[in-house]
């Protein structure tokens, strides 16, 4: 994976830094690719922030969203250490557990459906 190299080649291809400046709360590239955990690249256009939500999915929301009060990752990742005070729980295996629910829901409708159309 390129966030576990001895370098990190930012997306662009532009500049080759150590791993270690990966994550680190400062933007050295200038795509933000090096920045995908954090919001030292918020102020940048398509600056994106990697919410892991073991237990949901996986998902990218703007790096603007980070420290703003609201929790936008079900993990809670993007309110660590906000300026607001807000501390976001965990809810991943609660809204799993949903959205696989609400997906078997559909997947029988669908399987009703196509029992009718034969």
């Amino acid at each position: 994976e390129k966030y576990k190299a001895e370098y990190f080649t930012c997306d662009d291809g532009r500049k080759r830094i150590p791993r270690a400046q990966v994550n680190d709360d400062y933007c050295d590239c200038q795509d933000s690719s090096d920045e995908p955990g954090t919001s030292a690249c918020a102020g940048k256009v398509g600056a994106r922030f990697y919410c892991v939500n073991f237990g949901y999915r996986s998902l990218y929301i703007p790096a603007s969203k980070v420290g703003d009060g609201i929790c936008d990752c079900c993990d809670g990742s993007d309110e660590v250490n906000n300026a607001h005070g807000i501390t976001c729980e965990n809810r991943c295996d609660e809204v799993g557990k949903q959205y696989r629910e609400e997906q078997a829901r559909l997947n029988e409708q669908r399987g009703e459906g196509i029992k009718i159309r034969q």
